[in-house]
């Protein structure tokens, strides 16, 4: 309670437990989960800065494309063509999973993704152009699959905004 008390509003600690000297919180993470919410109107005022809001697409979002586009990225793969640049040595990350859900309370879609480590940027990028590419009827779900296997940071794929993404979750050894 009292760090809590000497907190941000947006930071709540929910558990505390006591760990070996030698543990590391990057060294030592088993999985991440990461949420990135999106809705197809506008959001509910009690959730509005943690979703985006699609409603100004030109067209429908095509959730079967999206579900697809979503699951070209599950495995190992080089990802610099999804990351800010050339910061990291390596950029060969794994994804463990990623689904889609339907939160019906609050009428958003969920994003979920799963894996060990990402790279700045690699889940906003890879989100963006899953929903690019499920908007377009003129894009292709082939053009990730390129950008996977030719990896080029500048790639002209969109970035979705921040206000989705939330890590939700990390599993320690």
């Amino acid at each position: 309670k009292a760090w809590n008390n000497l907190l941000p509003s947006n930071i709540l600690i929910r558990s505390i437990e006591l760990v070996n000297s030698d543990f590391h919180p990057r060294a030592k993470v088993k999985q991440k989960t990461y949420y990135y919410n999106f809705t197809t109107q506008k959001a509910i005022p009690l959730i509005s800065n943690y979703v985006y809001s699609l409603k100004s697409y030109r067209h429908s979002i095509d959730f079967d494309k999206l579900k697809v586009a979503l699951n070209i990225f599950v495995g190992t793969h080089d990802f610099r063509s999804f990351c800010t640049g050339y910061e990291q040595e390596s950029t060969i990350r794994t994804i463990d999973s990623i689904s889609l859900v339907y939160l019906k309370r609050y009428k958003i879609y969920q994003i979920q993704v799963k894996g060990k480590s990402f790279l700045r940027y690699m889940i906003r990028r890879i989100v963006g152009a899953c929903l690019e590419i499920a908007n377009s009827k003129k894009r292709h779900i082939n053009e990730l699959k390129i950008a996977l296997e030719k990896p080029n940071p500048e790639q002209n794929l969109f970035t979705a905004p921040a206000n989705g993404l939330i890590l939700r979750k990390i599993i320690y050894f």
